[in-house]
């Protein structure tokens, strides 16, 4: 966690702020992996977000959720990027059947994985 000065900085740049850290722990993690033959299989969950009182950008990528907490009640305002989840959505599990899923942990998007490490972004 680390407090950085976000007084009149433009929502927008908000989002900037955060892609330039997701760019960060994206060559961080390609160093971890190094050029081994199952490099391309490294990846990592993010969820990062900047808060300055009255706006909040959210970058997510992994199985981590993220939810707000309002008027004594949590919402989740992200989905994990899990294969189990997108057979959820696909209409080929339960939510029942995900929860025990030999496979419910396996991701589908990570932080370092190419085209499968586009994080999700946004602004509220």
């Amino acid at each position: 966690l680390k407090r950085l000065e976000t007084d009149g900085i433009p929502a927008g740049d908000l989002l900037n702020v955060l892609e330039d850290a997701v760019g960060r722990a994206e060559r961080a993690v390609h160093d971890v992996a190094g050029a081994g033959p199952s490099s391309e299989d490294f990846g990592t969950t993010l969820t990062a977000l900047l808060w300055t009182g009255s706006r909040l950008a959210l970058v997510h990528i992994g199985d981590s959720r993220v939810h707000l907490l309002r008027d004594g009640e949590l919402f989740q305002i992200t989905q994990d990027h899990t294969l189990v989840r997108s057979m959820v959505e696909d209409g080929r599990l339960t939510p029942e059947e995900a929860a025990t899923h030999p496979q419910r942990s396996l991701l589908v998007r990570a932080l370092g994985r190419g085209a499968d490490g586009t994080p999700d972004t946004r602004l509220h």
